[in-house]
C-alpha cells in the first residue's frame, strides 16, 4: 500500500492545537472505542480508511477519511504556489490519529486482510467481503472532538460524464441533514498529539470544549432553492482530481 508513505518532497504541516439508525452527536467530546479499521475505495477511486467507532454506552459512529484522489496520489498541489506537494487532508487526519494510539504514522501499521460487513448497492445489504485491515486498532479507546453540524443534502448526478460511469458528482439540494465532522482527535487520557510529543499534561481538550461545545456548525447554502439540485457540484465528494 505504496500510498500511505508520503515522499520527502511533498510538504507537511506539523499539527498544531487549534480551536477550530445513525445517532448525530451534540459537539462536544466522545469517548470511543474503535470496533474496526479498514481500508476501501470510492467508484471513482480513491483511497479511503474507514473506522468504526461505539461509545461506552452502544453509540455506533462511522468515520471515512479519503486518503488519495481518484488518481490515487497522497497528495494536492498547493494552489497558493502551483506547485507545492502536501499530503491529502484525510491522509494527514488519519497519520495523526495513528500516531496519537500506535505512536507511529500509517504506512507503519500492522495491515491484514480480515472479512467485513460491507453495503452492497447492487444487493442493497451487507455482505462479507475482504478489505486490508488495521487489527491493532481494534479495541483502542480515542476521544473525538465532534462538531454537530447541519448541511445541505446531496444527490448523485452522473448525466454530465456520458460514457465515464465510474465518474460521479454530488450535488447539493435545498433538503438540509444533520451530521457529525470529527474536528480534533484526543487520545484515551484526552491528550492531544503535540501534548504527547512536549510530554505536557493533557489541557488543549479544555480550551475545545470552551469554543466549540453544544454549538451547532451552519453549513447550508442558503441560495439553493426547493427543486431540483443546485447545479454546482459538492467538489468535496466527487473525488475526481
Amino acid at each position: 500500500m505504496d500510498f500511505l508513505s508520503i515522499d520527502d518532497d511533498v510538504v507537511q504541516q506539523e499539527e498544531k492545537d487549534t480551536t477550530g439508525g445513525r445517532v448525530v452527536f451534540e459537539s462536544g467530546i466522545e469517548e470511543m472505542v474503535i470496533k474496526v479499521a479498514y481500508f476501501d475505495k470510492s467508484p471513482s477511486g480513491a483511497n479511503n480508511l474507514t473506522i468504526l467507532f461505539e461509545t461506552p454506552d452502544g453509540k455506533a459512529f462511522k468515520l471515512t477519511e479519503y486518503l488519495t484522489s481518484a488518481k490515487g496520489l497522497n497528495y494536492y498541489i498547493d494552489k497558493k504556489d502551483g506547485k507545492t506537494k502536501r499530503p491529502m487532508v484525510g491522509l494527514t487526519k488519519m497519520n495523526g490519529l495513528s500516531n496519537l494510539i500506535k505512536g507511529t504514522p500509517l504506512s507503519k501499521q500492522v495491515i491484514e486482510d480480515k472479512v467485513q460487513k460491507i453495503w452492497d448497492a447492487t444487493q442493497s445489504k451487507e455482505v462479507n467481503q475482504t478489505r486490508k485491515t488495521l487489527t491493532e486498532w481494534t479495541g483502542q479507546t480515542v476521544h473525538l472532538g465532534m462538531k454537530k453540524v447541519i448541511q445541505n443534502k446531496s444527490v448523485k448526478n452522473t448525466s454530465w460524464v456520458a460514457g465515464m460511469p465510474n465518474k460521479e458528482k454530488y450535488l447539493p439540494t435545498a433538503e438540509t441533514m444533520e451530521t457529525n465532522e470529527v474536528d480534533k482527535f484526543f487520545d484515551k487520557d484526552k491528550a492531544t498529539g503535540p501534548e504527547l510529543e512536549a510530554g505536557t499534561p493533557p489541557a488543549f481538550y479544555e480550551d475545545w470544549l470552551k469554543v466549540h461545545e453544544g454549538k451547532t456548525k451552519d453549513k447550508t447554502n442558503k441560495s439553493i432553492k426547493s427543486g431540483a439540485p443546485s447545479s454546482v457540484a459538492t467538489e468535496a465528494l466527487s473525488f475526481d482530481d
